[in-house]
């Protein structure tokens, strides 16, 4: 049954994770042309997604995720499962760039 559909965020899995702060839009000074969407990332399915998505930012020395999908007052294992997925991106795209921050949006 699982070949029938695509889980959520699953490129992800059993990548390293680190602690993240998200930045309140306001205190940010990133413009929102700089920002990758955190739903875009959640969406990635194999590496060529990932590619895909980052190849415009390869000139960049830091890059930005806009924070466009989050649940403060849902489901705590929806939130804890959303934090682990943005630590995970985070851990996994330092390795690009040397400086990568949450701002939502």
């Amino acid at each position: 049954m699982k070949s029938t559909y695509k889980l959520f965020g699953a490129y992800w899995d059993g990548m390293k994770s680190v602690k993240v702060d998200v930045l309140q839009k306001d205190s940010s000074p990133v413009q929102p042309s700089e920002l990758i969407s955190f739903q875009k990332l959640l969406s990635v399915q194999d590496k060529t997604d990932l590619d895909r998505i980052v190849i415009t930012y390869n000139k960049d020395e830091s890059v930005a995720f806009g924070i466009d999908y989050w649940a403060e007052t849902a489901n705590p294992v929806l939130r804890d499962f959303l934090e682990k997925r943005l630590g995970q991106m985070v851990a996994h795209l330092s390795v690009k760039f040397p400086a990568v921050h949450c701002v939502k949006v």
